[in-house]
């Protein structure tokens, strides 16, 4: 099983209703202590290793302490370029998500192949020799490097996704548009809402929303460094919920969908063609630069935190170093706030009404992968 593990959701039925329900996330909270007494180079090449799903958000996450912490130096011109792989590596996890989970089959949509090629393509060219993330050496090339590869993915992006020569600023403004779309249109994510819309499931788990509001570094930095936060954090007793949605709530579309699922899978794929605006605007000054780190060593404990906009949320790195090494380190990832055994899932789950245990499982299998675009689910109905 990958480290971050899968989510297991339990339902026991009694005359018709949900009388128990069990959500658990077999993610091992503990696995930062594996890095302390680490070298920074050691963890580096940990975090690359464990961590398949969000990989460029967790390493991200890493160099982005070791800068704040003034163990290393990044250049504006390399946070640009670490960007545009986070940027496009949530590109990836929504269209994978929208290829193998937008349907009823456990078959994957082969029209995503060409997607991923070119996004694959983006970053192996982004850095010209060496591991873009690592603390190696490397050679960061220009943005006119990857450009061609940038303009076939606006192609792809659009015949995968919208095809007939549909554009996101008609299809997403508003939802006659958007109706219109999916009603005409044969795109696997079309195909898809069209059949939610008619099956009668776009409300499906629509429930008062609470999204994590921004916590100051002092309130989320003391919050990390207690385990049973990260294992099912609250805030003021309150569980929010960090997810694509989150961050497209105030869109036209999204926000007139509402937040039941229609609203929720639409949001991913509004995200993705947001990206594409960013990926092919604001990375254009990224410069030529040869990259070699000098470390800072120094034997005072030196604490950061960082907060990245991952595919799946908010995801919150914290360390303290000393001497090169970590004397301890956290992560809280979004994963443990959207799938808290008390959380947002839970109420959504709450609402259903169902015909049968498959009904019911689908249903829940819907509500999950509207939620996060990369997590595994175990779904176990019984009755009572």
């Amino acid at each position: 099983m990958p480290i971050e593990g899968e989510i297991s959701i339990v339902v026991i039925v009694e005359n018709d209703k949900i009388n128990t329900l069990q959500i658990d996330s077999s993610r091992p909270s503990k696995i930062t202590e594996l890095f302390v007494g680490k070298s920074i180079q050691q963890v580096e090449n940990s975090l690359n290793l464990l961590y398949q799903l969000c990989n460029v958000a967790h390493r991200f996450g890493f160099l982005q302490l070791l800068n704040k912490s003034g163990i290393v130096k990044l250049s504006d011109n390399e946070l640009s370029a670490y960007q545009l792989l986070l940027d496009i590596e949530t590109v990836k996890e929504h269209c994978f998500s929208i290829a193998s989970k937008w349907q009823e089959s456990n078959t994957i949509d082969k029209a995503v192949t060409p997607v991923l090629t070119t996004l694959n393509s983006i970053r192996q060219h982004l850095f010209a020799n060496g591991d873009g993330l690592s603390l190696e050496d490397k050679r960061l090339n220009s943005f006119s490097v990857v450009a061609p590869f940038i303009d076939d993915l606006d192609k792809q992006l659009h015949d995968f996704l919208l095809g007939g020569g549909y554009r996101e600023h008609t299809v997403f403004s508003d939802v006659n548009a958007f109706n219109q779309w999916i009603q005409a249109e044969k795109t696997h994510s079309a195909v898809f809402l069209h059949t939610l819309q008619q099956q009668n499931l776009t409300n499906l788990g629509t429930t008062n929303t609470r999204f994590l509001p921004l916590l100051s570094a002092k309130e989320i930095g003391t919050l990390l460094k207690d385990e049973s936060f990260i294992c099912k954090p609250n805030y003021q007793n309150i569980i929010y919920e960090s997810t694509p949605f989150s961050r497209l709530k105030t869109h036209t579309l999204v926000k007139a969908l509402g937040s039941g699922i229609m609203g929720r899978y639409s949001a991913q794929l509004v995200e993705i063609f947001a990206l594409l605006s960013r990926i092919q605007q604001n990375y254009k000054n990224i410069q030529l630069e040869d990259i070699c780190y000098k470390t800072n060593v120094s034997n005072l404990n030196s604490s950061a935190l960082v907060c990245v906009e991952a595919a799946r949320g908010k995801l919150f790195h914290q360390a303290n170093i000393k001497n090169n090494h970590i004397v301890d380190y956290q992560i809280l990832s979004p994963t443990q706030w959207n799938f808290h055994p008390q959380g947002v899932l839970r109420e959504m789950i709450k609402t259903l009404n169902f015909h049968d245990k498959d009904d019911l499982r689908r249903r829940i299998a819907l509500l999950v992968n509207s939620l996060d675009p990369c997590v595994g689910c175990n779904i176990k109905v019984n009755y009572a």
